[in-house]
């Protein structure tokens, strides 16, 4: 809903990703429309120094919001012809497995 997004733009999100002090993944995909790739990285500069050592940014080709690859930007902005990518989720599913063996 509207209201959702109106809520979310009044937050102060570097100051919220500041005071974050665990390990970060970042994932875009090449295809999102509703967050382009500027506020992915914003994400990795608004984290302190420190942590920023420990940020994991990951693009993912034609992948978009959803986690679904789709063959073209305009399948992606209207939610046709999308698939599920088994890639996508092994690609998490590693970054946190190698967090647990630490």
């Amino acid at each position: 809903p509207v209201r959702f997004h109106h809520e979310a733009q009044r937050q102060n999100w570097p100051r919220a990703w500041a005071a974050v002090s665990a390990p970060v993944l970042v994932v875009h995909g090449e295809y999102d429309w509703i967050m382009p790739e500027d506020e992915h990285l914003r994400i990795t500069r608004s984290l302190s120094s420190e942590m920023r050592s420990g940020v994991t940014y990951v693009k993912v080709p034609r992948m978009g919001h959803d986690f679904m690859i789709y063959p073209s930007p305009e399948d992606s902005f209207r939610g046709r012809n999308g698939r599920f990518d088994a890639a996508v989720a092994d690609t998490i599913l590693g970054w946190l497995r190698g967090r647990r063996e630490r």
